[in-house]
Protein backbone atom coordinates (compact mmCIF):
# COMPACT_ATOMS: atom_id res chain seq x y z
CA UNK A 1 0.00 0.00 0.00
CA UNK A 2 3.18 2.54 0.49
CA UNK A 3 4.65 1.72 -2.59
CA UNK A 4 1.41 2.48 -4.16
CA UNK A 5 0.85 6.03 -2.22
CA UNK A 6 4.35 6.70 -3.16
CA UNK A 7 3.61 6.20 -6.77
CA UNK A 8 0.94 8.18 -7.11
CA UNK A 9 2.45 10.96 -5.39
CA UNK A 10 5.85 10.80 -7.82
CA UNK A 11 2.90 10.75 -10.80
CA UNK A 12 1.20 13.52 -9.54
CA UNK A 13 4.03 15.53 -9.10
CA UNK A 14 5.39 14.72 -12.52
CA UNK A 15 2.36 15.87 -13.68
CA UNK A 16 2.04 19.22 -11.98
CA UNK A 17 5.88 19.75 -13.18
CA UNK A 18 5.38 19.12 -16.64
CA UNK A 19 1.79 21.48 -17.21
CA UNK A 20 2.62 24.55 -18.84
CA UNK A 21 0.68 27.91 -18.52
CA UNK A 22 -1.35 28.26 -21.78
CA UNK A 23 0.12 30.32 -24.76
CA UNK A 24 -2.00 33.60 -24.09
CA UNK A 25 -0.88 34.65 -28.09
CA UNK A 26 -2.80 31.39 -29.41
CA UNK A 27 -5.64 32.53 -26.60
CA UNK A 28 -6.62 35.52 -28.60
CA UNK A 29 -5.15 34.70 -31.97
CA UNK A 30 -3.16 37.75 -32.88
CA UNK A 31 -1.66 37.84 -36.07
CA UNK A 32 1.22 38.68 -36.83
CA UNK A 33 2.16 36.66 -33.04
CA UNK A 34 3.91 39.25 -31.18
CA UNK A 35 7.32 38.31 -29.69
CA UNK A 36 5.95 38.40 -26.33
CA UNK A 37 2.15 38.97 -24.48
CA UNK A 38 1.55 38.69 -21.04
CA UNK A 39 -2.18 39.14 -19.89
CA UNK A 40 -2.91 40.79 -16.26
CA UNK A 41 -6.34 41.04 -14.57
CA UNK A 42 -8.52 43.81 -15.61
CA UNK A 43 -9.66 45.44 -18.73
CA UNK A 44 -9.48 49.03 -20.50
CA UNK A 45 -13.25 50.18 -21.44
CA UNK A 46 -12.99 51.93 -24.81
CA UNK A 47 -16.43 54.35 -24.67
CA UNK A 48 -17.70 57.89 -24.63
CA UNK A 49 -14.92 60.48 -23.94
CA UNK A 50 -11.93 57.85 -24.58
CA UNK A 51 -9.39 59.89 -26.68
CA UNK A 52 -7.11 58.91 -29.21
CA UNK A 53 -3.62 60.58 -29.09
CA UNK A 54 -1.17 60.19 -31.93
CA UNK A 55 2.26 61.42 -31.87
CA UNK A 56 3.70 60.49 -35.44
CA UNK A 57 4.53 62.59 -38.75
CA UNK A 58 1.18 64.03 -40.33
CA UNK A 59 1.60 61.40 -43.26
CA UNK A 60 0.58 58.91 -40.92
CA UNK A 61 -1.98 60.21 -38.51
CA UNK A 62 -4.57 59.01 -41.28
CA UNK A 63 -3.81 55.87 -41.78
CA UNK A 64 -3.52 55.43 -37.91
CA UNK A 65 -6.83 57.21 -36.87
CA UNK A 66 -8.60 55.24 -39.02
CA UNK A 67 -7.07 51.94 -37.85
CA UNK A 68 -9.62 52.95 -35.07
CA UNK A 69 -13.17 53.99 -36.80
CA UNK A 70 -15.07 50.66 -35.32
CA UNK A 71 -14.83 52.59 -32.74
CA UNK A 72 -17.42 55.74 -33.05
CA UNK A 73 -16.50 56.75 -29.20
CA UNK A 74 -13.15 57.61 -30.02
CA UNK A 75 -12.09 60.98 -30.07
CA UNK A 76 -8.86 62.25 -31.61
CA UNK A 77 -6.89 64.81 -29.15
CA UNK A 78 -3.73 66.53 -29.89
CA UNK A 79 -3.18 66.26 -26.12
CA UNK A 80 -2.04 63.03 -24.18
CA UNK A 81 -4.27 62.73 -21.03
CA UNK A 82 -3.16 60.71 -17.67
CA UNK A 83 -6.64 58.53 -18.10
CA UNK A 84 -9.39 56.87 -20.75
CA UNK A 85 -6.51 57.54 -23.53
CA UNK A 86 -5.06 55.49 -26.04
CA UNK A 87 -1.92 57.17 -26.72
CA UNK A 88 0.26 56.69 -29.72
CA UNK A 89 3.77 57.45 -29.71
CA UNK A 90 6.65 57.37 -32.62
CA UNK A 91 9.79 57.20 -31.00
CA UNK A 92 13.57 56.88 -32.50
CA UNK A 93 13.97 53.72 -30.86
CA UNK A 94 12.91 50.87 -28.62
CA UNK A 95 14.79 48.89 -26.45
CA UNK A 96 14.78 45.19 -27.99
CA UNK A 97 12.88 46.29 -31.22
CA UNK A 98 14.95 46.07 -34.35
CA UNK A 99 11.99 46.24 -37.23
CA UNK A 100 10.66 49.17 -38.18
CA UNK A 101 7.33 47.39 -38.07
CA UNK A 102 7.84 46.53 -34.65
CA UNK A 103 5.61 48.03 -31.42
CA UNK A 104 5.25 48.07 -27.55
CA UNK A 105 1.83 48.32 -26.21
CA UNK A 106 0.71 48.98 -22.73
CA UNK A 107 -2.54 48.29 -21.75
CA UNK A 108 -3.66 49.76 -18.43
CA UNK A 109 -7.31 49.57 -16.56
CA UNK A 110 -7.07 53.65 -17.42
CA UNK A 111 -4.86 54.03 -20.22
CA UNK A 112 -3.37 52.19 -23.51
CA UNK A 113 0.11 53.36 -24.01
CA UNK A 114 1.66 52.29 -27.75
CA UNK A 115 5.16 52.96 -29.01
CA UNK A 116 7.09 52.41 -32.16
CA UNK A 117 9.98 53.46 -34.13
CA UNK A 118 7.42 54.50 -37.31
CA UNK A 119 3.81 54.73 -38.56
CA UNK A 120 4.00 51.47 -39.95
CA UNK A 121 4.10 50.22 -36.40
CA UNK A 122 1.94 52.25 -34.97
CA UNK A 123 -0.95 50.94 -37.58
CA UNK A 124 0.04 47.20 -36.95
CA UNK A 125 -0.07 48.19 -32.97
CA UNK A 126 -3.95 49.58 -33.62
CA UNK A 127 -4.90 46.49 -35.47
CA UNK A 128 -3.41 43.92 -32.81
CA UNK A 129 -5.72 45.99 -30.56
CA UNK A 130 -8.82 45.39 -32.62
CA UNK A 131 -7.55 41.53 -32.48
CA UNK A 132 -8.18 42.34 -28.85
CA UNK A 133 -11.16 43.68 -28.43
CA UNK A 134 -12.47 40.88 -30.77
CA UNK A 135 -15.59 43.22 -31.97
CA UNK A 136 -16.00 44.55 -28.51
CA UNK A 137 -15.08 47.43 -26.48
CA UNK A 138 -12.77 45.75 -23.93
CA UNK A 139 -9.33 45.43 -24.52
CA UNK A 140 -7.44 42.69 -21.50
CA UNK A 141 -4.86 44.51 -19.63
CA UNK A 142 -1.36 43.08 -20.91
CA UNK A 143 1.91 44.25 -22.24
CA UNK A 144 2.82 42.86 -25.91
CA UNK A 145 6.31 43.48 -27.36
Amino acid sequence: MKNILLGLASLLLLVCACTRKPDTTTEYSLLPIPQSMHIADGSFTIGKGTKLYIDAPADDRHAISNAFAAWDDIAVTDKNTATNCISMTVCDTIEGLSSPEGYTINVGKDKITVKATSGAGLFYAAQTLQQLANGGNSIPVCTIT
